[in-house]
């Protein structure tokens, strides 16, 4: 009997988007703990799956989706909780929705640092990598 694989390379997921929920293009995507999709912001147990490729709105009475692109991406480093070189390979943490910064309490993981250019953070986000 021949053993068949799927395979799926994990570069994009599509997610379901939670009502009353604006989620812009280029900005991080969470999901919440109902497992639904929202714009990433500072607060804690969210899990942050990757950049969104298209903007979404949903209203209250409608749900929607969302395709995540997953993999290494160049963000804002906080001014206010700065990365530095010594954080390479280490985890950086949700500010808002297009900035990263070193502390943990009252956020959630955004990725791990992957290198600085220009004054941002390439982060690698998604879990394919972890």
């Amino acid at each position: 009997m021949e053993n068949k694989k799927t395979y799926r390379t994990g570069k994009y997921l599509v997610l379901p988007v939670a009502k009353n929920t604006t989620i812009e293009a280029g900005h991080m995507v969470a999901v919440n703990a109902s497992g639904c999709a929202v714009q990433a912001s500072k607060a804690e147990n969210l899990k942050v799956a990757g950049l969104a490729e298209e903007s979404v709105t949903t209203g209250p009475l409608e749900t929607g989706e969302i395709t995540v692109r997953r993999g290494c991406f160049l963000l804002a480093n906080a001014e206010d909780d700065l990365l530095e070189q010594p954080d390479i390979l280490g985890d950086c943490y949700v500010v808002d929705s297009e900035t990263v910064g070193k502390t943990a309490e009252g956020s959630s993981k955004a990725g791990r640092v992957l290198g600085f250019e220009d004054g941002c953070v390439w982060v690698e986000m998604g879990g394919i990598y972890e």
